[in-house]
């Protein structure tokens, strides 16, 4: 069958999805693949006859005859990817592809529209940002203002764009066209798709699902051979509802906190990939971002390095969005309590001086913890002050793997319990009391709210302030903590049944936030002088992360549940 692709016209073969046909039958990878085929993600979005469509859940055969245009043919993508790069709207790139195309078909009049732009990007999913960046990118596109981008050239804007990642990335109006350089768009064409068979699919590992080993998996010649022949159908949000699996400690005196949260996804959109050519290095699924710690173990390099030498050939593995959920390592569950003058000199202790508390009293931290390699050695980097002690237990739990990787696993939520802590000083009872947090690197984040709702946030993690591309590129990620922080504490989980296997598998199932959810946020940041003088440029992101979930706990009066939505 036959259409027109960005004014030319194509030959495809009928079956399968507009995705597949573009990506794998046309070389388009601006089109990415987040969920393919559920159709909740929007990184596929296209236009047909003018008007936008998810590609990967548009059968092929319906556009026969049809004008399809891609962000390759969008004759204003030079100039959303310089508003998408100056205001910091792109991180990893792997949503605003989709995001660029449907922004591009609105006219100029919804485009200085707020509430027009909310409305279209509800079909989308951004992980990274935190929406705010892309609103201005926006505003930016509508007024039509000139676009200066040479910041992002800066050595300290890209060595800040690594630090608050966690990977190596690149910066620039290509990152926001698609360009990053990821694993599903780099693998040769000659490449066979492996897929799991059905002894794994079936197996069941509480102690952390995993790819396996070369044995558990077989080779298919092309995409749309392995889309038939993985014959799944899509994830679904479950009925179950989210549990919390490990009970608070008891009788440890007089409690004063009390804080439980569940499994959470780390809800990266672009989905595990890896490729390798037989002797070659096999290509790393991180590519241009860290995935929030979510890929730090993952097997796929080693997997994909051992089916190509094994079948002398190049291969790739790519993950679906339910093995994503389904496999990949989750946060950690975690109860925990605070006493006050708790005292027990049997139970080992983690003590660290730093600054510390408004109260004079002392307190231990009950920590119960599902058991995660690393859990308890993450909780004693925190620094705390001389008279708090953590009591760390960890606590074998059925659920999905987890891993202490994931974005502040253990130091965060013990800092922000230990942030909930601080009162208004004894003369002006009526002050507006800050959540302060110090990160095990030397960062440190303060948050409050004001009259209005808004959001404020004071940030020293060791910038230059004459650095206009480090600050733009330290701005954008400390926004996308704070997306990352209201969906932690109002509504990120995952049900999980009785046979510790997650039953929520869609993204929109994941409880992330729309970008009408964001709060207004004002974001200072400062050197100080404060950190540690060895800490030098840390991440800051994650001490951001830390004080907007202690900031959202308090302004819900300490609700002993996240998510509070549940």
């Amino acid at each position: 069958m036959e259409f027109h692709l960005n004014g030319l016209t194509v030959e495809v073969d009928p079956s399968g999805t507009l995705l597949d046909a573009l990506r794998s039958q046309c070389g388009i990878t601006s089109t990415k693949d987040g969920c393919s085929p559920q159709g909740q993600c929007g990184c596929c979005t296209v236009w047909v006859d003018g008007a936008p469509r998810i590609a990967c859940v548009t059968p092929v055969a319906r556009v026969q005859g049809r004008r399809v245009t891609t962000l390759e043919g969008l004759e204003t993508a030079p100039q959303w990817a310089r508003c998408f790069a100056a205001n910091g709207a792109s991180q990893c790139g792997f949503c605003t592809p989709g995001i660029i195309m449907r922004l591009a078909s609105l006219d100029p009049a919804q485009l200085a529209q707020p509430a027009a732009v909310h409305r279209a990007l509800k079909s989308h999913l951004c992980r990274c940002t935190g929406w705010t960046p892309i609103l201005e990118a926006t505003e930016a596109m509508a007024d039509g203002r000139p676009i200066d981008i040479t910041a992002l050239n800066s050595p300290r804007a890209v060595q800040r764009a690594q630090l608050e990642g966690r990977s190596a990335q690149i910066l620039g109006p290509e990152v926001a066209l698609g360009g990053g350089g990821f694993a599903c768009d780099t693998a040769p064409a000659t490449a066979r798709y492996a897929i799991a068979s059905d002894r794994l699919d079936q197996r069941h590992d509480p102690g952390g699902s995993h790819p396996g080993g070369p044995g558990d998996w077989y080779l298919v010649d092309d995409l749309i051979t392995w889309r038939t022949a993985l014959d799944s159908t899509p994830g679904r949000r479950s009925s179950l509802g989210v549990t919390w699996p490990i009970a608070p400690a008891e009788g440890r005196g007089q409690m004063v906190r009390t804080l439980q949260t569940t499994w959470v996804e780390p809800a990266y959109v672009e989905p595990d990939c890896s490729w390798c050519e037989p002797g070659g290095e096999p290509a790393s699924p991180h590519t241009n971002g860290g995935a929030f710690g979510g890929k730090e173990d993952s097997e796929l390099p080693d997997l994909v390095a051992a089916l190509a030498r094994i079948h002398q050939v190049p291969v790739r593995v790519q993950l679906t969005r339910e093995q994503v959920v389904q496999w990949g390592p989750k946060r950690p569950p975690m109860a925990i309590t605070v006493s006050v003058d708790g005292e027990d000199p049997d139970d080992a202790t983690i003590e660290r001086t730093a600054e510390g508390i408004a109260s004079q009293a002392s307190y231990t931290v009950w920590i119960r913890a599902a058991r995660t390699a690393g859990i308890a050695e993450a909780i004693s980097a925190l620094p705390l002050a001389s008279r708090v002690r953590c009591v760390v237990e960890e606590v074998d739990v059925l659920g999905p793997p987890t891993s202490v990787a994931i974005r502040g696993s253990g130091w965060v939520e013990v800092a922000v319990v230990l942030s909930s802590l601080r009162t208004a000083p004894a003369d002006d009872p009526e002050a507006v009391v800050s959540d302060l947090v110090t990160s095990p690197e030397g960062a440190r984040a303060e948050a409050w709210w004001d009259d209005h709702g808004h959001l404020h946030l004071r940030v020293d993690c060791g910038v230059d302030p004459t650095d206009p591309g480090e600050m733009l590129v330290l701005r954008s990620y400390c926004m996308g903590a704070v997306h990352m922080a209201l969906g932690w504490v109002h509504s990120e989980g995952i049900a999980v049944d009785a046979e510790g296997q997650p039953r929520d598998l869609t993204l929109r199932s994941l409880g992330i936030p729309s970008s009408m959810e964001m709060p207004k946020v004002h974001i200072e940041i400062v050197d100080e002088g404060t950190r540690a003088p060895t800490a030098g440029s840390v991440n800051g992101s994650d001490a951001v992360f830390a004080v907007t979930a202690a900031a959202l706990w308090r302004r819900s009066q300490w609700a002993p549940r996240w998510p509070i939505q549940s």
